[in-house]
């Protein structure tokens, strides 16, 4: 990964596939390069070189996050949540592969619900620092926004806010969350913070 370290990327990936092109290659190389292949926007050529990693080794957490990840980049979101879904058993409070869920069951496959389901998994995992679950936080509050669930949007925002939440998008006039929570003073008590 030093190659890509200093910004080489190119040159990185293609080191990286030339290890992982034998066909004897480990499942550990061809999880580096279907890695640098997603991470570079070439989803297409990281998919079949992550399922031969995952096909070797079944236990590898991180190929088959990465696999997920491509799924998603290719709009893919079933194929997407199945990988994410081995990945998360394998390493349930893995924060990143919750993350990358989550988007995809918001983005991809348009659940609410599942995407709600893993911010809920995320906040209950243990982090090293309140921050690392801001975003969950946040997605939560969105969420129960779009349910009509105002206490509970009020007090997820507030978690955010509290575990370093910097994002101000939730505090512009016209915003969603000042649309349909101005008149409760919890709210309005927030939106004081947000603008001092």
């Amino acid at each position: 990964m030093s190659l890509d370290e200093l910004g080489r990327r190119d040159e990185a990936v293609r080191e990286a596939v030339a290890l992982a092109s034998p066909p004897g290659a480990s499942a550990r190389a061809l999880t580096l390069a279907g890695t640098l292949l997603a991470n570079n926007d070439r989803p297409e050529e990281a998919v079949p070189l992550l399922r031969r990693a995952v096909h070797l080794d079944g236990r590898n957490d991180l190929a088959w996050h990465e696999l997920g990840f491509a799924h998603t980049q290719l709009e893919d979101g079933d194929a997407a949540e199945q990988a994410f879904q081995r990945a998360l058993a394998l390493s349930p409070c893995d924060l990143a592969t919750l993350h990358a869920a989550a988007w995809n069951a918001l983005v991809v496959l348009d659940d609410d619900d599942r995407a709600l389901a893993y911010a809920e998994k995320a906040i209950t995992c243990p982090a090293r620092r309140a921050s690392e679950k801001a975003d969950f936080f946040y997605l939560r509050a969105d969420l129960k926004l779009q349910r009509d669930d105002a206490e509970g949007a009020v007090e997820s925002l507030r978690s955010a806010l509290k575990a370093g939440y910097d994002g101000k998008e939730w505090c512009e006039p016209g915003s969603p969350f000042v649309l349909a929570l101005a008149d409760r003073p919890d709210f309005q008590a927030l939106l004081k913070e947000c603008k001092e």
